[in-house]
């Protein structure tokens, strides 16, 4: 099994950054952004370009939101999706991930969405997803099998407490389509080709043996030229 890059679009997150509902909101070309509030804890966050990366970022509260793009894809295929990502958060329990939906819905919420492992500073502490958001580094989904002609991708942060600042930052996705190589026979395979071919080649010899007999062969047999 190979992975092969799939082109999509803008998977940099880079510029330019173009303004969405509200001033507040300037989203990668080729993306959308979205934002859910299950209570009046949660806000809905700001976006802006940053450095040639996709920023997202609040404070004093919490945010359940992120970034997603649909894409065409092959119905039955396996995909791999990742992100580079890091972030910054004073005491707010912040956590990112990214996810594939394989029926190509908008819904992050629904059942049917693929996601990563979480990474961040709600990973139990001997895990190796356990991180402060310092430096980058690459969160992903792996193997999920597309329902549909389209997928969407997903980029999602969340956090449990109001901190004092919760920003992350995205750049560099890659959505990759697992490609099965090409198997080599086995021996019960190669023995049958070589029967084949010797079977051919026998017939060959017979034909040329009986034209120089002066008989020729038919689909009713053989029979003697007049």
């Amino acid at each position: 099994m190979s992975l092969v890059k799939v082109v999509y679009l803008n998977p940099e997150l880079g510029p330019p950054y173009t303004m969405r509902d509200a001033a507040e909101i300037s989203v990668a070309e080729g993306w959308n952004h979205f934002f859910v509030q299950p209570d009046g804890s949660y806000k809905r966050p700001e976006w802006c370009g940053w450095e040639n990366t996709q920023k997202m970022f609040h404070r004093n509260c919490r945010i359940r939101a992120g970034l997603y793009q649909k894409v065409q894809a092959v119905k039955g295929a396996q995909y791999a999706f990742s992100a580079d990502v890091h972030f910054t958060s004073r005491n707010a329990g912040l956590a990112v991930v990214v996810g594939i939906d394989p029926y190509g819905g908008n819904d992050m919420l629904s059942e049917q969405m693929a996601w990563g492992p979480w990474w961040g500073e709600t990973a139990p502490r001997d895990s190796p997803y356990r991180w402060d958001g310092r430096g980058w580094k690459t969160a992903c989904v792996e193997r999920v099998i597309a329902q549909n002609h389209e997928i969407t991708l997903w980029c999602r942060a969340e956090n449990l407490y109001p901190g004092d600042d919760l920003s992350t930052f995205w750049r560099g996705t890659s959505l990759y389509i697992h490609r099965s190589e090409p198997t080599a026979p086995d021996d019960q395979t190669i023995l049958g080709l070589l029967i084949e071919i010797r079977n051919s080649v026998s017939n060959i010899e017979a034909h040329i043996t009986g034209s120089q007999n002066g008989t020729t062969l038919s689909a009713h047999g053989p029979g003697r030229r007049g």
